[in-house]
């Protein structure tokens, strides 16, 4: 079922649709359309809320809006799992012909200047896909067993306007033409548990030519649950993200040197992690980290072998 609200606003010719996924957050969900609204941007906008779960929130969210900034359009999605739910969105947003499609996830919202930022650096660079950092907001601020920023976005503070390769979904832009060759399904649905099909839909944009550069300055806030701080919570996840480095990796770089060197330096991660393991096993914080970094390790063996690690339904969002 379709629901479409203030459509009577919809300018002839639109420059962005921003395409939001959202699955059980009702909360997050409408703090991030209200910043949307906040936006600093004098070019045409629409939305698109593609709803994940069969409860339904999300578009009771979308509804409860009245004489909202923006034309906005919510719809579900049945199957469960992101790379569904992405796959939905980039199609209902190609239906409005737009010049440009920007995503952001259901726990993050935007500062004022996000989408003019990424506009402008796409301008300057004439790029095919822009992206920008994420930056993590801690709800639960009384654990002190490590400093937990160092595990969130460390990444991606690269300057600005680097051509670079993006992996992540959480916040870019996209010329809507890029798409048109990997239609219906860009997002690849066989890693939805993973994660990891917003890395692949990337590599698919940089094996075809298109390129892609970093705004440093369209920033997005992420919360951060209490529950994805604590330690058994970032071990499933540094198991997955050497799981899926490695076949993400596997897919693309193929050929006999790729695979002995992602052997190598699996190697060595395995061996160096274990050892830093066993010096700092004393020091709290220290084996923590050197805890997360040999689950790494475990995560591209398992990737060696060919299994993608299961990581829930909506890859561990």
């Amino acid at each position: 079922m379709k629901h479409v609200m203030s459509a009577e606003r919809q300018l002839p010719a639109l420059d962005v649709v921003i395409a939001i996924c959202t699955c059980r957050r009702p909360d997050g969900l409408l703090n991030l359309l209200h910043h949307l609204e906040m936006l600093e941007f004098d070019g045409s906008v629409s939305v698109v809320v593609i709803d994940n779960d069969v409860n339904k929130q999300g578009i009771d969210v979308c509804q409860s809006l009245h004489d909202y900034r923006w034309p906005i359009t919510c719809d579900t999605e049945k199957q469960t799992g992101i790379a569904f739910a992405r796959n939905t969105a980039v199609n209902a947003a190609l239906q409005q012909n737009p010049r440009f499609i920007a995503m952001l996830d259901d726990d993050e919202w935007p500062s004022t200047h996000w989408l003019s930022e990424l506009m402008r650096i796409q301008a300057m660079h004439d790029a095919d896909a822009v992206g920008g950092p994420v930056l993590p907001v801690f709800v639960d601020t009384s654990n002190t067993w490590s400093n937990l920023s160092q595990y969130y976005g460390t990444d991606q503070q690269l300057p600005d306007g680097t051509q670079t390769v993006l992996y992540s979904s959480g916040n870019f832009l996209l010329k809507a033409s890029c798409l048109q060759p990997m239609l219906p399904k860009p997002f690849d649905t066989v890693m939805t548990k993973s994660g990891a099909d917003d890395m692949v839909f990337f590599r698919h944009l940089d094996k075809r030519g298109y390129t892609m550069h970093w705004a440093a300055k369209a920033f997005v806030k992420e919360t951060v649950a209490p529950h994805r701080t604590n330690i058994s919570w970032l071990k499933r996840r540094h198991v997955r993200i050497g799981n899926t480095n490695v076949l993400v990796q596997k897919m693309f770089d193929t050929g006999f040197f790729a695979t002995y060197s992602r052997l190598l330096k699996t190697t060595g991660l395995l061996c160096l992690s274990s050892l830093y393991w066993l010096i700092m096993f004393w020091h709290h914080e220290h084996r923590i980290h050197s805890s997360l970094l040999v689950h790494k390790a475990i995560g591209k063996v398992i990737g060696h072998t060919g299994r993608l690690h299961d990581y829930g339904e909506h890859g561990g969002q």
